[in-house]
C-alpha cells in the first residue's frame, strides 16, 4: 500500500529557515511543540471533578538549538541587534511587539545532511517570531545558543487564522 499525505520522518535532524533564511546547523534536536488551553466545567454538585472542558486556543513553539552560528544569523534572533562588520551590538528590547518581526517558519526534515524540497514533508509556521536564552559555556563543552520560535495566530494575510500546518 502507497503512503498518502503528511508522513512524519521516524528520525533525523530538521533544517530550520526562518523569512526564507537557512538558520545554521543545529546540536541536540530542533523540537516542536504545540499544546491546547482548555477551561475546566465544574458545577457544585460535583466537587472537583470535571464535568467538561471548552477549548481556549493553543500555543506552538519550536526550540532551535544553533550551534557553529555567525554574527549575520545572530543578528536575525536578537530583536533590537545591530550588525557592523565584525560587530553585532544587543540593545535592550522593552516593550517591543514580537508580532511585528514574525515571519514564516519551515522545518525540513534531512536526509543524508540535505534538506528534503518534498513541501508535504515540511511543518510551516505562517507566523513565528524568535527568542532566545544565551548561555554560552566556555568550558569543555560544545556551544549552543538556545532560540525558541513562538508561533502566533496570522492576523494579516491569506493565512488569516491559522497558526501551522503539516504538508503542502
Amino acid at each position: 500500500m502507497a503512503k498518502q499525505g503528511f508522513i512524519f520522518n521516524d528520525a533525523g535532524p530538521a533544517a530550520v529557515y526562518w523569512d526564507g533564511n537557512d538558520m545554521g546547523p543545529t546540536f541536540g534536536g530542533v523540537n516542536f511543540r504545540a499544546e491546547q488551553a482548555n477551561i475546566d466545567l465544574k458545577e457544585d454538585a460535583h466537587g472537583e471533578a470535571n464535568v467538561g472542558q471548552i477549548t481556549n486556543g493553543e500555543t506552538a513553539s519550536v526550540n532551535v538549538p544553533l550551534t557553529r552560528t555567525s554574527l549575520t544569523r545572530l543578528a536575525r534572533i536578537f530583536p533590537n541587534a545591530t550588525l557592523a562588520g565584525n560587530k553585532l551590538t544587543v540593545k535592550n528590547p522593552v516593550g517591543e511587539d514580537l508580532y511585528d518581526a514574525a515571519k514564516t517558519l519551515i522545518l525540513k526534515p534531512m536526509v543524508n545532511g540535505v534538506a528534503t524540497v518534498d513541501t508535504t514533508k515540511w511543518i510551516t509556521f505562517f507566523k513565528a517570531a524568535p527568542t532566545h536564552a544565551l548561555e554560552l559555556n566556555f568550558g569543555g563543552d560544545q556551544r549552543v545558543i538556545e532560540c525558541t520560535f513562538v508561533a502566533y495566530v496570522d492576523q494579516d494575510s491569506a493565512n488569516f487564522g491559522k497558526m501551522y500546518e503539516f504538508g503542502a
